[in-house]
């Protein structure tokens, strides 16, 4: 599948002075390019020891492209080792990485762009008034890595000498439908005297890549789908089983708090009934030396019959605590069971959904082929026509 891309530039150029514009027209007039990449001064390119190429601002706006590796990929030698529409470096005679030396006015860029592809080169020649690559022997005066050569981008900042206008101004604009990116660069500059001043600012913001149709085929989107409901599947009936274990939890948690009052309710209970024994045990020595036998013996089996009543009574409320124990723990299996009833229905109209949904996508898919068969198909005859 091959993408076209359409680019709309627009480039424009003002100047002005504070005094009148005069126009003549001179013969042309071929001169050496002066290269200033090379360590010392500057020399025309016969002069170099190597292969130097020297690209003007107006190739550049007519090669301009996302990245700097992009825009000279055009050139003789040159390539890219494009990682996407916001990364590219350039590569010289089939040397990358840390062996090409991408520089801004002869000062190296500070990136990462040489120790990973994924990155993008801090100068992207937007704004830049020549570009210069250098090959060869002479490319080792920056080092011994240079080895694949140099990338020199001139951005005007630094002015070698005074312009011919007080005042100008220089403005670049695009729009990428490819991507629906935006990029644009401007430059003014100001003279005074012997000083200049130069403002420099460009800006790209890109979108992904447009294709026609999927980018995934039939089957492939199909998979996925089928992954993303085996997905939410688990996960509902991990939040089911989840829910199901927190009630569970609850209720052993409202059993235990019950049972754990009922304890404590029978251990005061029993204290204030062994306080009461006690002080009537009291009551009764102290009544007992003034009674007689017979009175003694009556005193006895009533106490006899007060306590075989209050066991009784332990008795019964021990059977029904056991009885709310009992009780509370059949709720609690009654509630699980309920609960597991309604997740296993929920369950079941959700797969059925699920297949419905997977029959109409199904259906769906199998339209689409069909639709994009048919097309190929009238994209062939009208090719043959």
């Amino acid at each position: 599948m091959k993408s076209h891309i359409s680019r709309r530039v627009v480039a424009a150029s003002l100047m002005l002075g504070v005094s009148p514009l005069a126009f003549a027209q001179d013969a042309p007039e071929t001169l050496d390019t002066v290269i200033v990449t090379g360590v010392g001064p500057q020399r025309d390119t016969d002069e170099m020891v190597g292969n130097v190429t020297a690209i003007n601002r107006g190739e550049i706006i007519e090669k301009l492209s996302g990245t700097l590796g992009d825009t000279l990929a055009g050139e003789a030698g040159v390539s890219t080792t494009f990682f996407g529409q916001g990364a590219s470096r350039p590569v010289l005679r089939g040397l990358g990485a840390e062996r090409v030396l991408v520089l801004t006015n002869g000062i190296g860029a500070l990136d990462a762009s040489a120790a990973s592809p994924d990155h993008q080169v801090a100068t992207d020649g937007i704004d830049a008034e020549k570009i210069e690559i250098l090959r060869g022997p002479a490319a080792l005066a920056y080092g011994g890595q240079a080895i694949g050569g140099v990338v020199n981008v001139i951005d005007g900042l630094i002015v070698e000498s005074l312009p011919d206008e007080p005042v100008s101004f220089e403005g670049f604009a695009a729009n990428n439908s490819v991507n629906e990116g935006t990029e644009a660069g401007g430059k003014a500059r100001f003279a005074t005297g012997p000083l200049v001043l130069t403002l420099s600012a460009s800006a790209r913001d890109f979108g992904d890549y447009d294709i026609p149709g999927f980018a995934e085929s039939s089957a492939a989107r199909a998979a996925e789908e089928e992954a993303k409901r085996r997905e939410e599947e688990a996960r509902l009936k991990r939040e089911a089983e989840e829910k199901a274990a927190e009630e569970a939890r609850k209720a052993a948690e409202e059993k235990a708090r019950k049972a754990e009052e009922a304890r404590k309710a029978a251990e005061e209970e029993k204290a204030r009934r062994a306080e009461k024994a006690k002080q009537e045990a009291a009551a009764r020595a102290e009544a007992e030396s003034e009674l007689s036998e017979e009175e003694l013996k009556e005193q006895e089996e009533a106490r006899q019959e007060e306590e075989r009543l209050r066991k009784q009574q332990e008795e019964e409320a021990q059977r029904k605590l056991e009885e709310d124990a009992k009780k509370a723990a059949e709720e609690a299996r009654k509630l699980a069971e309920e609960n597991e009833r309604r997740w296993k229905e929920e369950e079941e109209r959700r797969k059925k959904a699920e297949a419905e949904e997977v029959h109409m996508h199904s259906n769906r898919y199998a339209q689409e082929a069909e639709d994009e068969e048919d097309m190929q198909v009238e994209r062939s005859s009208r090719r043959r026509k």
